[in-house]
């Protein structure tokens, strides 16, 4: 079903760059993608099944960023890879160090495609950040996040 859509856009982006609308044509065939934050957290799970589900929604590819140790994430990592897999998802993983704000910035920063961040708390976002870089990262940031918490 994947391909079928792909298809169907390409076409529809061909009709639109004929016609002259280039960007329509642009938009329709660049590929969005949704920003998953992986804390280390069994909350996880949670922000993990939100993400899943927006991809799937608006045919977006799923990218997990994360800082913690693999043995922190590796559990949340397994069922990400399977679940996407099952689902059609494109998914692609990146380990990253520091500061996971600033890398999350530094990652979406130039991205157009990006089209959300997803995370279970903004709080952790915090924790292995100074304050200047707290600062510096809030102001450079050009995506919504969506804090997905449990009740």
């Amino acid at each position: 079903m994947a391909l079928k859509r792909k298809i169907e856009d390409l076409f529809a982006a061909t009709a639109f760059a004929e016609k002259g609308e280039y960007e329509t044509a642009r938009q329709i065939s660049r590929k969005k993608s949704i920003v998953l934050v992986l804390l280390g957290t069994e909350s996880d799970r949670a922000s993990f099944k939100y993400a899943l589900n927006i991809s799937k929604r608006i045919d977006a590819a799923l990218e997990v960023i994360y800082v913690s140790p693999e043995r922190q994430v590796a559990a949340i990592l397994a069922s990400v890879k399977e679940e996407t897999q099952r689902e059609s998802v494109e998914l692609k993983v990146v380990k990253r160090n520091g500061c996971i704000k600033n890398e999350l910035i530094a990652y979406t920063q130039k991205r157009s495609d990006v089209q959300l961040v997803v995370v279970e708390s903004a709080e952790d976002l915090d924790e292995d950040c100074t304050e200047r870089e707290l600062i510096k990262a809030w102001k450079r940031m050009n995506c919504p996040i969506v804090v997905v918490s449990e009740a």
